[in-house]
Parts: C-alpha cells; structure tokens; sequence
C-alpha cells in the first residue's frame, strides 16, 4: 500500500512539475492561458484518465486553477499568483472567462509592461541610492569613440565587479562596442607580491623578456581590444605598472615588456576598482588621470527597502537552486534587513545561503511531501538577534514598508522572481509647479488672508504628494539654504512645529527660494499687505529681519525688504495652523507600565513627543481612568482631536465618555500592536490629517476595530465573546480562537454585502463555527471531500468566486490554501438565505 502510495505521489507531482512548466512558459509570453489533461498525458506517456485524475486533486488542494469549458484547462495557480500580486484570480474560472479577466491594465506584471533593457538601468537601486553612480555609468560607456576610462570606489562586497559587468552589458545593448568584444577580468592583489608577472599579464611581453621565455605573449589589454577590462584592487599596482596604466589612460598607447621602440595602441575601455578612499594617498595619482570616478555606497547606507529588495533577489536564487519553495515570515525579514552588514552584499548573500543551507538540512530529513520549507528563527545564526540592539530605527522603518501589506509571510517559488511590495512606490505627480517661479509671478500680489490660503494650498498639495513629493522639493533647494533655515527656525522655540512638519518647511524653503532666484534675475516683487505686519506682529517680524539676515550671510543675496512681511505672516499662520491641525495621540493600556513603555519606545525611534499615555492599572478604579482620559485629552488637544490608542475592553469606548463630555473629536483604535503605534506616530507628524484619514492610511490587522456606533455582531460585542467563550474555546484544538474568529468576521461582512443578505446571529453562528474548524482541517491537511464538486461548482460559480475572494484574508494570515471541496461546504450555509430571499 505504501509503494502504491508513493508511486501516486510521484505521479501527481509529475503532473503538477508539467503544469508549472507550461504555466512558466505562457507567462513569458503574456497572461498563461493553461494545458489540457491530454497534453500533459502525451508529455508524460500517461493515461489521460489518470492525469485528469491527478489533475482534480491538485485543484481540490488548492494547487491548480481549473479554467471550465471545452477543453478543461489547468494553470499552476502559486506562479500566476506570484506573478500577479495585486490581482484576485480564483482557483474555479467560469466557461467563457479567463485569467486575464480577473487582471486589469494597471495590475500587468513589470515583465510584459515595456522595462528598461539592460541589468544597468534595473538594478536595485537604480531610482535611489544608485541613481547617481548609474547616470555616470551611462554616460561613461556611451562616449565615444570607446568610452571613458573609470574607477570605481567602493567597500569590500559592494559589487563593484557585477557594477563593471552590468555597464559592459548596458554597452553591447546600446552598440557601443564590437558584438564578439569580450569582458576581461583581473585581480591585481592576486600577483602584488610579483610586480614583474603582474605586468606581464596586464600588457604582454615579448620573446626573451620573462625568463624562460621563448616567445612573446599578449596581454590583457589586447585580449580585451573591443571591449572592457576590469582591473580590480588596482591600489595594489606597483608604482611601475601605475605609471604605466596611467600612460594608456592619458595618451591610449602601451607597449609590451621588453618593447624598446614599439608603440601599441589601446582598443579598449579599462574599469578599475578600489576599495581606497579617493583622498588615499595610495592612489591619489591614478585617481587625477581617471576621467570618471563613480563611488559605490555600502549597503546598510542604501536604506532599508533596498537591503530588504537584495534579500528577496537572494532568496529567489536560493529557491530556484534547491527546487523548493522558500516561506519567511515578515519578522524573520525584518531581523535580516535591519542588522548592519559589515561586508556589505556579498555578506548578506553569504548569509542567505548559510541560512537556507540549515533549513533545507532540517527539511530534507524530515522527508515530508510538503511543496514549502519554512525558515525560522533556529535558523539564523547567533549573531543577527544579537546585533539588533540599537537598530531601533531601522526596524521602524522597515515595519513602514510592510504597513501596505497584510502578507505575513513571504514565499519565494522557483523559477518565479517575488515581486518586492516596496520596490515600487505609489505612483505620485509631484506638482512642484505651485512652488516654482511660474507660480510665483512677478505680478502676483498677496493679501494677509491670501497668505493662510497660500499655506493650507501648499501643505495640502505636499501631503498629497507624500514623501516623493517632499524628496522631489529637497533637491530643489540647494543645501546652504536649507541649512541655514533650519538652524535659524531651530533657534526659534514657537517656530519648531515647521521643522516638524516637512509640508510647511519645504513649502517656506521653496517660496524662499524663489525669492532668492527672482532678486538674482532682478525681476519685480510686489506686496500688498492688509495691514502693518510690523506693528500686528513684532516677534514674527523679528524672526523674519532674523532669517534675512542669515541668507545675507550665507548666500550673498539681500532678501527685499516687503519680503519681511510675507514670511512674518507665513511663520504666525503656519504656527496656527500646526497647532490647530495635529492629532493628539493618547495610549490607554492595561497594566503598570506597559502604555507608558510602548509610548515612550515609541517617541524615542521617531524622535519627537507623539504619543502620550496612562497607565491602567489594577489599583485605579475606571472612574479615575475616565476622569484622567477626559483631563489629558483637554490637555493634548490642538484643534485636530484625540486618537485613543487601547489594548482591550472595557477601553474601546473611551471616545464616546471624551466627546460627550468636552466635545473634543475623538476615536478609539483597539488592539493597538507597536507597529501600529508606530505607524500613527510618523503619520501624525505631519499635520493636516484628520482623524479619519489618519487611520485610513494604516492597514490594521483583523484583530484591531475602530468603534464607533456598531451593530450587535461586530468583534468584541458580548454575543463574539460568547461565539469565542462558549463555543469556538471548547472545540477547537490548536487555533486562537480569537484570532479566527475576528478573521472570519470581516470575510462575513464581505459576503453578507456580496449577496445583499441581511446580518444574523444565526448566519454568524453557522459561519464561524464552520470556517473556524474548516481552517483547523487545512492546516493540519485533511480537507474534506465534496460529492459531485464539479457540478456544484458550475451550478454556483458566482457564489464560490465571492467566498474565495472574501475568505483571501483567513487564508493569508493562517498561511494556507483552501480548497473548493471546502468553499463548497460554506456555500451550503448561505444558500438557504438566498432561497429565502
């Protein structure tokens, strides 16, 4: 039983290998548009009924999507999955659809949207931390006749050498060298302690010139003719052979050793790299005869998206080498990305081998049929949890970069490239035009009450911008402004609330700027202030005859002096304006010191004073809490309201006690975890957002709830509690029951709104009990069967497309893939209601 078993085994992951082949296939094309049962049988010289067997087992499991009609056709659903991240595609397509329909315009994948053609242009970083080094590469490789000579400047394990290898290929993609001309590499640290041989595999000899000789023999230099020759650690050259590449950059001639009276011409471009300094005196002389020097910034100055985009490309290499799919949980990645990597990429890509080298280790003897190994904490060596003391600040902003996703894990498919959430950035038009010297005229003429338009105009088209936006203003503003600005508004006390709101300091930097820009090109500024800003408003008048004279210092220009009004106003308005628009933040938790350790942990990554809190401990009677809630929230309140940040009840209602009694805006946000304090934290810092649009712009997890006034079923109502307490508490074996059923809750509002029912505790009931011991089945792998599944699936393929879509959250949070056999059960419990209707 056993041998019939395993040959079963072998057979359907035969099949199910042959449906990921085709799918990868087809995908390279465009959208896969799946493999019939008897081609799969002809590939594999298998009996179709069989196949067609196999092939309806792997899509009860969830493992293939099943396209009905005509022929039946089968897609491997993890690659189009993984391919199409953004997109809903079921596991059951209807007769007549395909999966192109369930995938919109703006959701295609970045291999068939038109891309860049070289690895130069695509490499990570290439609109961040590299774009510079890129630029210079480009134009390094593109002039002619055979391009600029470069050295590159990095640390150890940058990768300088796949740097040199991509500007080679970006240059026989654009034509700009010889089809056959080759890519030469050199290590010149390999041959230091032999000068002579160095020289002699650099530039060649001649008969008689090297002892033993009896012939010449051509040097690199020739063999690269045509094309590149990288020379790495060309600081350990000898002064000789210094002295001679520098000859060869300057005047493009060299001769062979021994060559007394011949003179060779260079065909070819050379690519040196160091891990020098440029100041090192080591060097200081081939670096003044190199026309382009490009500096490589080690990785942990590249930022955190970046590090994190190396690791998936790692992990997408180690998955495709050992055939197995590879999980990570979010937390895992978080660890790897926010340690310092002393040996930069190179390091990193050591490490991810040593680590899934050990899971695959723990994999492979465990002798499972599973498709996915998991890696774990047990895998990462000692030093990574111990070296994260003190990144506070990179993991804040790593948990930023998952705040858009709810993916609690990351699974990394051969053959498949994991598309990276943060490596793409919500697309926004920055509209710097309101800033620049179009916007402000010559002939524009401004009011006192034009300025607070001109402000509120300002921040709210810079919010809506986000941090693109603020990053696109920053290199507008040259930097001896900026710094004198922000020492002088830093110098203020009051005037400290516009360096901590980037909307209202790049807005004043920009129109300062602009100021700046139009006394240069002497063109007319006029003002027509409403009143005397001088008398109105002395201490601002003063700051800005501060500023002014600070520029004067620093720039050399004299601001005018009508100017002085403006910028007064704009400090006094853009103060009112801060104080009135930021959301006072508030933490409320259970026990002795934990809001005051979370609040405090809190302000301390972000580096300011967002969050306050009180302690709700055992000896305060919730009268006191209710007292002291209703006195803080005066106290913090600014005009924009109060965002109460609780664990559990009995807290979730504290808004409602605040607004009646005081009449302050106020929320309550439940189930608060750090990354959700943290991501609050950093959004109120800017100011202009409501509460309500602070918390739309956090995904928060199922268990959290923002209360308001809610019908009897939502989660955490006494009648959840008893479904939780009574019910699920007693039957379930190893799943949190309140973590289920807080999942299960949101897929239930889903479908009640897709069918147009009307809630009811007896639905809920149902519902939840079902799903709670159905998600229990699939993760132990022991779903049940259905009965006649496919013709319930064709009699009901809208009802089982919306169940798939509204239960995609359960699945993710619990790592799992439900199959139809099962939807098919949760379909019987609304379809009575349907009747009823």
């Amino acid at each position: 039983m056993n041998e019939q078993g395993n040959m079963k085994m072998t057979r359907q992951l035969r099949i199910l290998d042959e449906v990921k082949r085709y799918t990868r296939e087809q995908i390279k094309d465009g959208v896969p548009f799946g493999v019939q049962a008897n081609e799969i049988a002809e590939s594999l010289t298998l009996e179709r009924s069989n196949v067609s067997k196999e092939l309806n087992q792997l899509y009860r499991a969830g493992l293939v999507i099943k396209l009905q009609g005509k022929p039946t056709l089968y897609v491997h659903r993890d690659i189009v999955c993984q391919r199409y991240p953004d997109c809903f595609i079921p596991v059951t397509i209807s007769r007549g659809q395909t999966i192109k329909d369930y995938i919109h315009t703006e959701q295609l994948p970045n291999d068939i949207l038109p891309q860049p053609q070289t690895e130069l242009e695509t490499m990570i970083g290439a609109n961040g931390s590299m774009k510079q080094a890129i630029r210079q590469a480009r134009a390094a490789v593109s002039y002619p006749p055979r391009g600029l000579h470069t050295l590159l400047i990095g640390s150890v394990g940058v990768g300088k050498i796949k740097f040199a290898r991509s500007m080679y290929c970006y240059a026989a993609a654009k034509g700009k060298i010889r089809p056959d001309a080759e890519f030469v590499t050199f290590n010149c640290q390999d041959y230091a302690a032999s000068p002579q041989y160095l020289l002699s595999q650099i530039f060649g000899y001649v008969k008689g010139a090297m002892p033993g000789s009896e012939k010449g023999r051509r040097g690199l230099i020739e063999s690269a003719a045509g094309g590149m020759l990288y020379l790495d650690g060309v600081d350990k050259l000898p002064p000789k052979a210094q002295d001679m590449l520098i000859t060869l950059i300057e005047k493009n001639i060299f001769s062979r050793l021994g060559e007394a009276s011949v003179t060779r011409q260079g065909d070819l471009m050379i690519v040196a790299a160091t891990t020098q300094r440029p100041d090192s005196p080591v060097i200081s002389k081939f670096i003044r005869s190199v026309p382009v020097r490009i500096v490589l910034p080690d990785i942990d100055a590249r930022g955190s998206a970046e590090v994190m985009e190396h690791l998936f490309r790692f992990f997408d290499k180690e998955a495709e080498t050992i055939g197995v799919a590879i999980k990570i949980h979010k937390d895992i990645l978080t660890c790897l990305t926010a340690v310092k990597h002393a040996g930069n990429i190179g390091e990193m890509k050591s490490t991810v081998k040593i680590i899934t080298s050990q899971a695959y280790l723990e994999f492979s003897a465990e002798n499972k049929p599973s498709r996915v190994m998991e890696i774990t904490y047990q895998h990462l060596p000692a030093g990574i949890t111990q070296s994260l003391s003190g990144q506070e600040a990179a993991v804040a902003e790593i948990v930023e970069l998952f705040s858009d996703s709810r993916q609690e894990y990351v699974v990394f498919t051969p053959g498949v490239r994991t598309p990276f959430f943060a490596a793409t950035p919500k697309e926004s038009k920055p509209i710097v035009d309101t800033f620049t010297d179009k916007a402000i005229r010559s002939d524009v003429t401004f009011e006192m009450d034009d300025v607070g338009s001109y402000i509120s105009h300002c921040v709210s088209r810079l919010r809506a911008g986000g941090d693109a936006q603020i990053d696109a203003l920053k290199e507008m503003v040259p930097e001896e402004v900026y710094n004198t600005l922000f020492r002088t508004l830093s110098g203020f006390a009051e005037y400290r609330c516009m360096i901590q709101n980037p909307s209202l300091l790049y807005g004043f930097l920009l129109h300062v700027f602009n100021i700046i820009k139009r006394v240069e090109n002497q063109l007319e500024i006029r003002y027509r202030p409403g009143a005397d800003i001088k008398i109105t408003n002395p201490k601002e008048y003063a700051a800005a005859q501060t500023i002014r004279y600070r520029l004067h210092e620093a720039v050399g220009i004299m601001l005018p002096e009508q100017e002085l009004g403006f910028i007064a106003m704009y400090l006094y308005l853009a103060t009112k304006w801060s104080e009135s628009s930021r959301v006072a933040l508030l933490a409320v938790f259970h026990g002795a010191h934990v809001a005051e350790a979370m609040a405090e942990y809190v302000n301390a990554v972000c580096k300011c004073s967002r969050v306050s809190w009180i302690n709700f401990t055992s000896q305060m009677s919730y009268e006191m809490l209710l007292q002291d809630v209703v006195q803080r929230a005066k106290e913090l309140d600014q005009g924009a309201g109060v965002l109460l940040l609780t664990d559990m009840e009995p807290l979730s209602a504290l808004h409602k006690h605040v607004m009646s009694v005081t009449g302050i805006k106020a929320e309550t946000l439940c189930g608060v975890s750090m990354p959700v304090m943290l991501a609050m934290a950093y959004r109120s810092m800017k100011a202009g957002y409501t509460i309500r649009a602070l918390l739309s712009e956090v995904i928060v997890p199922a268990e959290i709830s923002v209360r308001e006034e809610s019908p009897s079923h939502e989660a955490g109502t006494p009648f959840m509690n008893r479904i939780i307490n009574e019910i699920l508490i007693k039957s379930l074996t190893f799943l949190n029951p309140a973590k289920a059923a807080h999942a299960l809750l949101g897929s239930l509002d889903l479908i009640l709104s897709g069918l147009q029912l009307p809630y009811s505790d007896e639905i809920a009931i149902k519902f939840i009990f079902h799903c709670s011991h159905m998600l229990e089945r699939v993760i132990r792998a022991a779903p049940l069967e259905y009965v006649r599944l496919k013709r319930f699936v064709n009699e009901n393929s809208e009802l089982m497309l919306l169940l798939e879509k509204s239960l995609a959250y359960p699945s993710e949070i619990f790592g799992i893939i439900i199959p139809a056999s099962e939807f098919a059960y949760i379909a019987e419990i609304f379809l009575p209601f349907l009747k009823k209707e």
